[in-house]
């Protein structure tokens, strides 16, 4: 079955192990770096005593225990919510390694659900040229300074979603923010010398 179905919103369509055996993983990349703190996951039959285990990572080599349910003896259910807290995670990897009392066929995946914020905490590693990023919080317009022109200008929701992306090559520029929901954001500024994010207030 296709890894995709695990990521497609249908509860119907499902993946797992072409072969039936296990241990057997599904592995997803991030794209960003997320705090996670749990994920939901749709077993397609919810009467089998499904045991796992979910690593995380930044790299997709070296691997952190999140979650050990490989001893679970409780039933997944319609849907399984598995909490649990991992900071500055791109990559997150779900090994099935096997059923306690599966009948037939093998544990199969309908959907897996995560939870979590972009991370700030990476941030410094490379550092962006100087950058102000005010009024905080802001109403109107978000002001934005450099210190050189020449800047990738992403702002992004807590869940990910880019809400504004702009390439200036001026080093003092506006963003009009009245319209925004209210809330918190992320924004990011590339450079040639790398990245800086500011979280942001719109009120």
């Amino acid at each position: 079955a296709l890894a995709s179905n695990a990521n497609d919103g249908d509860l119907i369509t499902f993946t797992s192990n072409a072969t039936g055996a296990v241990p057997w993983w599904y592995l997803v990349n991030l794209g960003n770096t997320y705090d996670i703190n749990g994920v939901e996951i749709y077993w397609k039959h919810p009467e089998w005593i499904n045991k796992y285990k979910i690593e995380v990572s930044k790299d997709s080599i070296a691997w952190i225990m999140a979650s050990d349910k490989t001893s679970n003896v409780f039933y997944g259910g319609t849907s399984e919510i598995n909490n649990f807290f991992t900071n500055g995670s791109k990559f997150i990897r779900m090994t099935v390694t096997g059923s306690a009392n599966a009948v037939y066929f093998w544990p199969s995946l309908c959907e897996f659900k995560l939870f979590g914020t972009l991370s700030v905490t990476s941030t410094k590693e490379l550092r962006a040229s100087n950058v102000r990023v005010y009024p905080n919080p802001a109403t109107d317009y978000l002001n934005i300074e450099t210190e050189k022109p020449n800047a990738d200008i992403t702002v992004l929701t807590m869940d990910g979603k880019i809400v504004y992306k702009n390439n200036t090559t001026n080093s003092n520029f506006n963003i009009p923010v009245s319209n925004w929901t209210k809330g918190l954001y992320l924004v990011r500024v590339k450079d040639e010398k790398g990245v800086a994010i500011e979280k942001v207030t719109i009120q």
